[in-house]
């Protein structure tokens, strides 16, 4: 548990300040932004990117990249469509979805601990083939999510969002995770592989299982956006994957791995999402929304960074420092 607090306190802490000065930007901007019905759209729009901000950030702690979470989304997105369009049950067309992105997520796990290509290139191969297998299955947009599914999603529970729920589920999910020894593991691997590999840690296994955990969460996340936007298409998620990057950096996750917190990628994920939202209640025009929303996600990575690295110094100048003249004369000559 302390360790858990105390990368709360380092890595996610600028996430969750700039979550908080952004909600309540909003909700004085709009006020109807509060309402049950705001809340609920606000979260179903994002619990998408919350997830794959997540999914995202268990890959870059163990030092790793993944281009293709975008894509595995909407493989999944599109398998399922076009299962349920043919009449396969639910079960068995989410089974499927699932089953898709966990066999891409083991192929990129493969690719870059077995076959030691780097993260960058080899998810960017099986972002490229994914993308086709998309194309593939569902050449055009269409199909519909089931009815239920999709009331369900946009549902509350005592005025509480569904999509909210999962949020805090989702936190609560990698708290627990957090204190399992296959995390010390990957925490292990992003901050020096050479060091765990010579401790005894299977290095090549734990990167693997960091990619599949990552691409089972992506599907997690696909079945959310399905539920959204009640429908399929071919490149349905392709703006996720970098959205992911930006939400998880912002969230004190380190590129170089070892340091940061899935659970700053989610206030990360939340305050992309309440940049968009603000932009459009300041009455801005939607053509200069993603000009906007880029250069505050530019300012929030650069200020994200300057406090990772001013803790850093400060922690390193307490550990430098000269002990004072009581400690020397107690010290032993």
């Amino acid at each position: 548990m302390t360790r858990i607090l105390g990368a709360l306190r380092t890595s996610s802490t600028p996430a969750i300040v700039l979550f908080a000065v952004t909600f309540a930007l909003t909700a004085v901007v709009n006020p109807r932004f509060l309402s049950p019905v705001g809340q609920t759209n606000f979260f179903g729009s994002y619990l998408p990117l919350v997830l794959v901000a997540m999914a995202m950030a268990v890959i870059m702690v163990t030092g790793g990249i993944d281009l293709s979470l975008g894509a595995v989304m909407t493989l999944v997105n599109v398998v399922f469509i076009t299962l349920v369009g043919h009449g396969v049950p639910v079960v068995l067309a989410v089974a499927a979805g699932v089953l898709a992105a966990l066999a891409v997520g083991a192929v990129n796990g493969l690719l870059v601990s077995a076959g030691r290509i780097p993260p960058l290139l080899a998810t960017l191969g099986t972002m490229f083939v994914v993308n086709g297998i998309c194309l593939t299955v569902m050449p055009v947009s269409g199909g519909s999510a089931p009815t239920e599914m999709v009331a369900g999603y946009a549902s509350g529970i005592a005025y509480i969002p569904v999509a909210l729920i999962a949020v805090v589920a989702a936190i609560a999910a990698w708290v627990v995770f957090s204190r399992t020894k296959l995390s010390l593991r990957m925490y292990a691997v992003g901050g020096d592989a050479t060091a765990a590999y010579a401790s005894g840690l299977a290095v090549p296994r734990v990167t693997w299982l960091s990619y599949v955990i990552g691409a089972g969460i992506a599907s997690v996340a696909a079945m959310a956006l399905t539920a959204n936007v009640a429908t399929g298409g071919p490149d349905i998620a392709g703006t996720y994957t970098m959205s992911a990057i930006a939400a998880a950096v912002i969230g004190g996750v380190a590129l170089s791995g070892g340091t940061g917190s899935p659970v700053g990628a989610v206030f990360g994920a939340l305050f992309l999402g309440l940049i968009s939202n603000l932009v459009l209640s300041l009455g801005i025009s939607s053509y200069f929304v993603s000009a906007v929303t880029g250069a505050v996600v530019l300012a929030g990575i650069v200020l994200t960074s300057l406090v990772r690295r001013d803790s850093a110094l400060l922690s390193w100048r307490r550990t430098a420092a000269p002990q004072s003249p009581s400690a020397q004369e107690g010290a032993p000559a």
